[in-house]
Order: C-alpha cells, then structure tokens, then sequence
C-alpha cells in the first residue's frame, strides 16, 4: 500500500496494489504533512535518447537500452516511445533491430510498448527539415515502411512526416487504415495539402511550434493551418526554449487540454553538461542547437518532468492539469487504456514526488512499474 497525497487534489491518498493493477484506493481522514504526491507514471511520445545515449546509434547495445531505461524511470517517465529521426533505410532497419531485440525482455516491453518514426518523409528545405540530415529526406513509400514496420516488429506507433511529398496523401490513408496515428511537422505544407492530409487520416502534430521556417507568413502559414482544424491533436516541447511562453498558451488555448500532449523531444545528448558535442551545443540556458546554424534547435535538453514544471510555470495550469498532459493525454493518444491513470483498474505505473510550488519543479523519489518498484 503507498500511502501519498493524490496529485489532483493534494488530499492523502492510500493506493492498494495487487499484482500488475491498483486494486483499491482509500481516502484517510488524517495523515502524515510532509507525504510526497502520488500520480500516473508518465509517458513521453517523442525521446530520441538520454544521458549521451541515442536511440538512432549502432552503439546503442542492450545494457545501453537498459541505462536509458533506467534514467527515465529515475524521472518518472514509466513508458515512452523511442523516435528514430531521419536516416537511411539501412540505418532504419539497423536501429529497429536493435530496439526488437531488446522488447524481448517483458518489462522493457511495457516501458517501451511502440516507437515513433520521424522523417525519412519530410521536408527537404533549410527551416522545416530542422536538424535531420537532408540527404535522408525522401517521398513516402509503402514498400519501405513495410520494411521498417517489419524491423520494428510490428512496433511502429507514431509515423511523422510533411504532407506536401510526392505520394504523402495515399500512404496516409494507408497507414490510417492499418492503425498508425499519422503526424504532421517538419512541412511548408499549404493550407489545402493539410486539409488533405488530415482528410486522409493524418490526426496528430509533431512539436506544434517547430520544424518550420523562422519568418512565416503572418496570416497564411503551416502553423495556423494545423492550430484551426480541430481534428488534429497537437505535441508540445515545455522547455521554454521550443516555443514561447504566448506560443505555449496559443496552443493549450487554441486546441484545449484534451488534444495537447506534452513531450520531451529529448536528444541524446539531454541530461548532460553544457557544452558542445560534436555539431551541437547545449548552452548553459539548456538550449539546444546546432553550432553551424545556432537557430536551428535539435531537439531538447530536458526530461519530461522538468516539462511537467515548465507548463505549470508558462500557462499557469495546475499540477494535476499538466501531469494528465503528460500522462493521461498520451495514453488515450496511443491507444494505452489501462494507463495514465490513477483509478482502481489502472495499470500501476506510479510515481512518488515532492512538488516545489515555488519554483515548479518535480522531485522523482519512488517509480514503480506495473506494481514493482524499480
């Protein structure tokens, strides 16, 4: 039995396990002051790596997989889905080998239950391409996405791309139909090529805000188009480097709180030092870019319960409003029923932390995994 104060509502909460479930939850009348929030572990839909580990490397052995495991767990974040970005159809198959082999192990399964592809079908051009290699872009093909899904194992949950490339409106149906939650970013798509896609099937936005040109048109843009249509959901990095604080509260009020999910959009490099890495450059902000072209971010430097603080501290939501962002959001995103919940039923998937309200941050202290802490 964990006994801690329910994030909704700062009120003691007991929380009964029974195996891989919460059997009970009971609400005592009197309880310990300094008790630590108990909520639904959280669950990130874009992490590219952590800790100078990245997913899209052939360096990325099982005991690597394991520690990056292990550091998220460590910040709260009970399942996420790894991002393999741009690349070639080799180094595709190469890194999703990799992840399959090591999803044999059940509990690393569960923690990391699909993977988001990000590109290869993406914008060609300086500003919407962002940091992925240009060389790698490329038109949708079936055929291939056929040979990653293969190498992922069935595994391939989010599928990102621009839907101005050659093919995009077909292989979206595609996917649509055989499940794949179809994102739009990294696109100087028109107003009438988002409507098509969306018509298609395309019902999520990769990292609203980002993956676009620095000027755009003031009225016509891929950016308010994705904002106005109410069948797309939308992903936001809560870095405060990402989007601005006015941006950050366009989106939340713009497409509401139940089609917003939080993500870290963490690279490989999150977790570390600042400093510069090869081409990128974490500045002591947590900025990060790439040093070449300093305007061009490369995705972020954070976890997602530094995100969680983030959010409470730009839009002024409650702590129980950005936790469901990142937790109970993104499983109804992806289909996770039995997650981001703290209701009896529930998967137990659990964090124990201390909220300091003045800064709004989150302190980890207790993870635990379908009922077991790790």
């Amino acid at each position: 039995m964990l006994l801690a104060r329910d994030y909704r509502t700062g009120q003691p909460i007991e929380v009964h396990i029974k195996g891989d479930r919460i059997a009970a939850v009971a609400y005592p009348d009197a309880a310990p002051a300094d008790l630590p929030f108990v909520a639904p572990g959280l669950i990130d839909v874009q992490i590219n790596g952590y800790g100078g580990l990245d997913f899209d490397s052939d360096k990325m052995s099982p005991d690597r997989w394991a520690a990056t495991v292990k550091m998220q767990l460590a910040r709260g974040v009970t399942t996420f889905l790894p991002t393999f970005c741009t690349n070639s159809r080799e180094g595709f198959i190469a890194s999703l080998t990799r992840y399959r082999q090591v999803v044999a192990d059940p509990m690393l399964s569960h923690v990391m239950p699909g993977v988001h592809i990000e590109g290869p079908y993406i914008s060609s051009e300086d500003g919407p391409r962002g940091a992925h290699n240009r060389a790698y872009t490329r038109n949708p093909s079936i055929e291939e996405f056929d040979a990653i899904t293969q190498a992922a194992g069935g595994r391939v949950t989010i599928l990102t791309l621009a839907p101005e490339r050659e093919g995009a409106v077909p292989f979206i149906r595609e996917l649509a139909r055989r499940g794949v939650i179809v994102s739009i970013a990294h696109t100087d798509a028109s107003r009438e090529q988002i409507e098509a896609a969306v018509a298609a099937g395309a019902r999520f936005s990769t990292h609203l805000g980002n993956g676009g040109h620095v000027n755009i048109n003031r009225h016509r843009n891929y950016l308010y188009d994705q904002l106005a249509d109410d069948r797309l959901w939308a992903s936001v990095i809560p870095d405060s480097h990402h989007v601005p604080r006015a941006l950050f509260n366009i989106i939340l009020r713009t497409k509401g709180l139940d089609r917003v999910v939080l993500v870290s959009d963490a690279s490989g490099l999150a977790g570390l030092a600042p400093g510069v890495y090869g081409h990128c450059e974490i500045l002591p902000s947590g900025r990060l870019q790439l040093v070449a072209t300093p305007a061009i971010m490369a995705g972020s430097s954070i976890a997602l319960d530094f995100g969680v603080g983030k959010a409470v501290q730009m839009a002024g939501l409650t702590l129980a409003e950005a936790i469901d962002l990142a937790s109970a959001q993104p499983a109804k995103l992806v289909g996770l029923a039995d997650r981001g919940r703290l209701d009896v039923g529930a998967v137990a998937d659990l964090i124990l932390f201390k909220w300091d309200a003045a800064n709004c941050t989150m302190a980890v202290q207790e993870t635990y995994v379908q009922g077991r802490k790790v």
